[in-house]
């Protein structure tokens, strides 16, 4: 019973955090099927633009290019439907090991500050979390000075002050951006072979109805570049939409990082109220707590 009413008790304590990792992993995964349904949404707009011309030719027979059209949809989206399942599932799965690589600075942080306040013997070793170094590096100058100085009032090193903003963390966008390249590698490959298929079924649709028509085969043979453009454009799209995570990811952990670092920063200067207070920031809350509450016991010594 008591294990059970822990667990409960650890759920709800990393709620927030869990969902912070899924929706991160959600975004993740999204990406390539949004592409696969824009190069869909494109190809249906080929095969209606196909079907059409070729009608002009061909009259008595449009009343089923509805149904034409239709079938190749549905069809379309029978085929690709696992390819489409197997690789959200995959993306999904590296989206929250990306989730949890952005909490990780935070973590070492806040883990840090819990085992201090019940063994002083505790020590910060960030050297595995270079992500955000100027939360790292100056976490670890911080801890070790405050642990080694009695003074209320500590110089700060040059290089930690004049930053009054978040700063750009080289080591973060090169770090997640070979993660996205690989992603963007293995998206591309996919979103071309599956309009490689999405081709032959429209190809087959058209040479069903329109067998005899002389123009059909070098028509046919013309769609075949309109959609290796095609297929490049979904592969464009899917590129710029992981940039654009990329640099929305950055914001959610830039901002807090910058947050905890300046409260430090003033903490360690003689501002001894100095705490951690970031609204909207909910998947980190836990951590600001653990990191406010060695604050305290900082000041109550010191004090």
């Amino acid at each position: 019973m008591i294990s059970i009413f822990n667990k409960i008790k650890k759920i709800l304590k990393e709620e927030e955090r869990a969902r912070f990792r899924i929706a991160t992993a959600f975004k993740f995964a999204i990406i390539p099927i949004l592409s696969i349904l824009f190069l869909l949404v494109l190809s249906y707009i080929i095969l209606s633009v196909t079907l059409s011309v070729l009608n002009s030719h061909i009259a008595d027979i449009s009343f089923i290019v509805p149904d034409l059209v239709n079938s190749f949809v549905s069809q379309t989206i029978i085929n690709i439907s696992p390819w489409i399942g197997a690789m959200f599932v995959i993306l999904f799965c590296i989206g929250l090991m990306v989730g949890s690589l952005m909490l990780r600075p935070f973590k070492n942080i806040a883990t840090y500050c819990e085992e201090r306040l019940v063994n002083e013997s505790s020590t910060y070793d960030p050297s595995f979390t270079t992500d955000l170094m100027l939360l790292n590096s100056f976490s670890e100058w911080f801890f070790h000075t405050v642990e080694t100085n009695s003074s209320k009032n500590i110089a700060i090193p040059n290089k930690y002050k004049g930053i009054h903003k978040p700063v750009f963390e080289k080591n973060f966008f090169i770090y997640n951006f070979l993660i996205v390249i690989f992603v963007t590698i293995i998206s591309a490959v996919t979103i071309h072979y599956l309009s490689l298929e999405i081709y032959e079924d429209l190809v087959d649709v058209v040479k069903e109805v329109y067998s005899k028509s002389k123009e059909v085969t070098g028509f046919t043979q013309s769609l075949y570049r309109i959609f290796f453009n095609v297929s490049n454009l979904a592969i464009a799209f899917n590129v710029s939409l992981y940039l654009f995570f990329l640099f929305h990811i950055y914001a959610k952990v830039s901002t807090p990082a910058f947050g905890i670092f300046a409260t430090m920063r003033s903490f360690i200067s003689g501002k001894r109220h100095a705490r951690v207070h970031l609204i909207g920031y909910t998947y980190i809350r836990s951590y600001t707590r653990s990191i406010n509450k060695y604050l305290d016991s900082l000041t109550q010594t010191k004090d």
